[in-house]
C-alpha cells in the first residue's frame, strides 16, 4: 500500500517499534553485528602478527632442524610455500614492522619502561638481521 492510497489520518500515524517483536529482533542482529564487525577490526592486527610469527617460528624450525631431519624439512617446505603467496603474507609482514616501529619508539621516548638502551640495540639489531637477510635473498635472485 503506498502513501497515495492511505487515509491522511494513517500517513503520519507512529509505529511503537517496541511492541513489534520483528523490529526488536533486527535491531539486536545488528547490534550484535557492529560488536563482531568492531571486535574483529581490532583483533585482525593481532591475528596479522600472530601469522607472522608463526611464519617466522617455521623458518627459525627449519634452520635450526636442517633438512636432514624430517620436521625440519617440512618446516621449510611448508614455510617456502606460503611465502609464494606474497597477498596472503604481506599484511602479517605489514603488521609486524608496525608494531616494530611502536615498539622501537616506546623504547627511544621517555615513557621507555626499561631504562638500560638494550631494548634500542635489540630492536636495531632485529631490524637489520632482517633487512640484511633480504638483501641477501634480493642477491641471490639475481645471479
Amino acid at each position: 500500500m503506498d502513501r497515495r492510497s492511505t487515509p491522511p489520518s494513517e500517513q503520519h500515524r507512529r509505529v511503537d517499534h517496541r511492541s513489534d517483536p520483528g523490529t526488536a529482533r533486527k535491531a539486536a542482529f545488528e547490534a550484535a553485528d557492529l560488536v563482531r564487525a568492531l571486535s574483529r577490526a581490532c583483533l585482525r592486527p593481532l591475528g596479522y602478527l600472530a601469522f607472522a610469527a608463526a611464519l617466522g617460528a617455521l623458518s627459525v624450525a627449519a634452520s635450526v632442524l636442517g633438512d636432514e631431519h624430517e620436521l625440519g624439512f617440512f618446516a621449510g617446505r611448508l614455510n617456502r610455500t606460503i611465502w609464494r603467496y606474497p597477498e596472503v603474507v604481506r599484511p602479517g609482514v605489514h603488521m609486524a614492522w608496525l608494531a616494530w616501529l611502536a615498539l622501537f619508539v616506546l623504547a627511544i621516548s621517555p615513557l621507555d619502561p626499561i631504562t638500560s638502551r638494550w631494548d634500542e640495540i635489540l630492536l636495531g639489531a632485529l631490524a637489520a638481521g632482517v633487512l640484511w637477510r633480504r638483501m641477501l635473498a634480493a642477491r641471490r635472485v639475481g645471479r
